[in-house]
């Protein structure tokens, strides 16, 4: 009889509490490639040597990044857009230092 409650608690335990997504470490798998190899198998599609298809075969990336990089999609950087260009930081600073 003991043990059988326990095992119930333990069933309603899991029907009330929520389950808490634990993310794994350099989640981002599509930014975990060469940049040589990139820009091989870029140039290879480019020139007209291989398709986006052999390419990806070749070089061993998903043909979805190799697709995306060789039309311009997702060029940009992850993350916000600075607020001020490098030059003005470098005003900024030289105003700060009169």
């Amino acid at each position: 009889m003991q043990l059988r409650t326990s095992v119930t608690s333990i069933q309603l335990s899991h029907l009330f509490m929520p389950r808490t997504h634990k993310r794994k470490l350099a989640a981002k798998y599509y930014r975990n490639h060469n940049d040589d190899k990139n820009e091989q198998a870029l140039t290879a599609v480019a020139k007209g040597k291989l398709s986006i298809k052999q390419a990806s075969k070749k070089f061993k990336i998903a043909y979805g990044t190799l697709s995306n990089k060789f039309h311009g999609r997702h060029c940009l950087k992850p993350g916000g857009k600075p607020v001020f260009s490098t030059e003005e930081k470098k005003l900024s600073k030289t105003l700060k230092v009169l």
